[in-house]
């Protein structure tokens, strides 16, 4: 579900709260009663009563065997325990960086998926590791030798590619390193880590720095009491975060927490709200994200009783403020919604089944699913937004109940270049006309400039066009084209001594984009011009192509289902008369994975063809989004494929 409403154009001020009454849930016993009271007492809630009144995470129920076997210290509840709100031990605090502090987004380019071993989730953490260490290098804490060789032993055992991991010993840890883990910072366009307080389990403090000595990056400590796990940041330097910020830091004015978030994170304005009443940990994580540097999606609830409380209409108000907001350069933030699983109760703790709990690391996604109906509906949402990803289901349905989920138990080590170029492909245009061509970079530096590179597909003629910025886009106006042509952008970043270079496509100019000079009069959806090699542009919209001969084969009749699929897929067409077929799979990155009709005579009338998922080698292949290609007579289709492991 898409928001569309847009309101006046807001400026975020550095501080935004939302509103939202107490609520609580009914109390009808004595025992009830007492765990509120214990509640009460946990929270420390006479140290925040200078604050607005805010929902708090409390459920009262009978405990199931389940959920009591579950030590409360293993619990994702920083909330649970002391709270130290006496100034920090000497040597806990150091000077802030000193040049351009940028903090950048999740979708940035990463180094290295951070984990904590823990024995007692030691198959998510195996199912991680196997999704990213194809790929990208993963980094696995552990309290001990002996741990850390469990965690190898396990990983081996289970075919993880171990070139790509490495395991370190710290000082402790638990499994939710996201919330005690590294902030990643860049100053003055060096990479160097924010270690912000944890606050309860102070012994875990260190474990930031450790990694900063162990990678020889520069650190600088905070003595803000900041969890990893309530901290989205767009890249652009605006932060979201929910009161528990303001709850752990009672002694703070909101004008010295902005100004320590500007100083060690880069953050020049801060949002922040009410928690979900249903969640326990108070952390944003678990009912919102931040896909692009625009793009948020946020939870929602079919029915009102399917949540605590008010949560339903909480949600539904967030996103809808959060729609009518603006970034720092002034551009609309979108709000997609994904569904929440109805909430299930273990003794006084809301299980909170969130898909919003994922991570990002470079082209993959990992999102958690608990084997619910909803799963399949919000892994095809994450298909939809992030096209260009594989997105990937890990199994958390042991996992939340301890009150986590995937992006809970990582953190990321951002490359030394965290540069992204944001753009949507322009696949066509008018004989004639001077497009304008635009894209976005991420994170935000001071100092930056982007080029337009293109190259005409006839006459092999190349120009390049600087770009100009205005309002957080990078546009770049081409003279009048009458034939097809590629194109690629150039970013460079200039912050202190630092130079950060990238591209999009990556592989420019070997990789390009294409764009067809077309009439727009003759293009009809699914149809394309044959002498079009599907592999130059993957992306392709069907869209936007040209009809040549629509008669032996109408491209519209091409259809798949189920959508997504998870084993296989069948593949329908029609044929108007008898002609020669040609039927094949693509991936993300144009290459034939699979030629399912090696162009074979077929007759007149409806078909069907099962693909299984896997490559000519007969290899399954990953989740992704996949392109299947039909080619009969002088008409060729296209059809987009979701496959989810």
């Amino acid at each position: 579900m898409h928001i569309r409403r847009r309101h006046s154009l807001l400026r975020l001020p550095a501080l935004f709260p939302l509103p939202a009454p107490l609520s609580l849930p009914a109390l009808h016993s004595l025992p009830a009663l007492l765990t509120l009271f214990a509640w009460l007492s946990l929270l420390a809630l006479p140290m925040i009563l200078p604050l607005p009144a805010l929902p708090l995470p409390l459920v009262v129920g009978t405990v199931p065997a389940y959920a009591s076997e579950i030590p409360v210290s293993e619990l994702h509840l920083p909330s649970i325990g002391v709270l130290d709100h006496t100034p920090p031990p000497e040597g806990m605090r150091t000077a802030p960086p000193g040049g351009e502090v940028v903090n950048p987004a999740e979708f940035c380019r990463a180094d290295a998926m951070l984990i904590h071993w823990a024995s007692a989730h030691s198959q998510v953490l195996v199912d991680m590791c196997l999704a990213i260490a194809e790929s990208d290098r993963v980094i696995c804490c552990a309290r001990s030798s002996a741990d850390a060789a469990e965690a190898e032993a396990a990983m081996s055992a289970a075919g993880v590619h171990m070139a790509n991991v490495e395991f370190l010993v710290t000082s402790g840890g638990s499994v939710w390193i996201r919330d005690y883990g590294p902030f990643s910072i860049y100053d003055d366009g060096e990479l160097s880590i924010t270690d912000m307080r944890y606050g309860p389990m102070g012994d875990i403090d260190d474990i930031p720095i450790e990694i900063a000595d162990q990678y020889e990056l520069p650190w600088y400590r905070s003595s803000l009491i900041h969890q990893g796990g309530n901290h989205l940041t767009d890249g652009n330097g605006m932060g979201f975060s929910s009161t528990n910020l303001t709850s752990f830091n009672p002694a703070w004015e909101m004008g010295a927490i902005r100004e320590e978030m500007q100083s060690y994170l880069g953050l020049d304005s801060l949002v922040i709200f009410p928690p979900m009443q249903g969640d326990a940990t108070q952390h944003c994580d678990m009912w919102m994200k931040l896909l692009t540097d625009t793009l948020f999606v946020v939870g929602e609830y079919e029915h009102p009783e399917d949540a605590v409380g008010d949560d339903a209409a909480y949600l539904d108000q967030l996103a809808q403020d959060l729609d009518e907001m603006q970034n720092l350069d002034g551009r609309d933030f979108e709000v997609v919604r994904l569904p929440m699983n109805p909430v299930v109760f273990e003794g006084f703790y809301s299980i909170n089944r969130t898909y919003t709990n994922s991570l990002i690391l470079n082209d993959k996604v990992l999102v958690p699913v608990y084997g619910t109906p909803l799963d399949a509906e919000a892994l095809q949402i994450y298909a939809r937004l992030m096209p260009d990803h594989e997105i990937i289901g890990i199994d958390s349905s042991n996992l939340i109940h301890y009150l986590g989920a995937i992006h809970c138990i990582t953190n990321i080590v951002h490359h030394s270049n965290p540069l992204v170029v944001l753009h949507e492909p322009l696949v066509r245009v008018d004989p004639g006309a001077e497009p304008v061509l635009s894209c976005r970079l991420n994170p935000r530096f001071g100092d930056r400039e982007v080029e337009l590179h293109y190259r005409s597909a006839v006459s092999g003629d190349e120009g390049v066009i600087p770009a100009v910025f205005s309002d957080g886009v990078w546009r770049a106006q081409m003279p009048p084209v009458f034939e097809d042509f590629g194109y690629w952008f150039e970013a460079r970043v200039f912050s202190g001594a630092g130079v950060f270079e990238t591209s999009l496509p990556e592989g420019a100019p070997d990789e390009v984009f294409t764009c067809l000079v077309r009439e727009a009069s003759s293009v009809e959806p699914g149809v394309v011009d044959p002498t079009f090699d599907p592999t130059g542009d993957p992306a392709l919209d069907p869209a936007v192509n040209p009809v040549l001969d629509p008669v032996a084969f109408d491209p519209g009749t091409l259809t798949s289902w189920p959508k997504p699929f998870t084993g296989e897929t069948t593949i329908g067409f029609s044929l108007a008369r008898d002609v020669a077929v040609e039927l094949g799979v693509y991936d993300s990155g144009g290459r034939l994975t699979r030629r399912l009709l090696p162009e074979r005579p077929m007759v007149a009338g409806h078909h069907q063809v099962v693909w299984d998922g896997r490559d000519d080698g007969g290899e399954l292949l990953p989740s992704g989004v996949y392109l299947v290609r039909a080619h009969a007579g002088r008409s060729v289709g296209f059809e987009r494929l979701v496959l989810i492991r």
